[in-house]
């Protein structure tokens, strides 16, 4: 969104999320976007937004690379659990392993 707002000729102004408490967001105990939208545009006319960092295009890459190799670690180790569990159900228990090498203790207990 950033890059669209600055191609369009405007300059973006991105909102740390994390500290807009501090602007008044929120305060008013409610949920309540417009109330939300004042607070944010008064602080941004007095110059008192926290400015969130905006990553360069080469930095998003890689961001997104890391995020689809977290999901993919962490679809691996519930890929293992529901294995796991699969296997007692049915009365099998297999050794314990780490995740790295779970398909050869698998296929170690299979052939016993």
């Amino acid at each position: 969104m950033h890059d669209t707002m600055k191609q369009w000729g405007n300059e973006p102004v991105m909102l740390d999320t994390t500290r807009v408490r501090c602007i008044g967001v929120g305060a008013h105990g409610r949920k309540n976007d417009a109330l939300d939208a004042d607070a944010i545009g008064l602080a941004l006319d007095a110059g008192r937004v926290p400015l969130a960092h905006v990553l360069s295009p080469e930095r998003r890459v890689l961001r997104a690379k890391l995020s689809v190799r977290g999901e993919l670690v962490d679809m691996r180790a519930r890929q293992v659990v529901i294995i796991r569990g699969l296997a007692r159900a049915e009365g099998v228990l297999l050794p314990s392993s780490s995740t790295e090498n779970f398909l050869e203790k698998l296929e170690a207990s299979q052939t016993r």
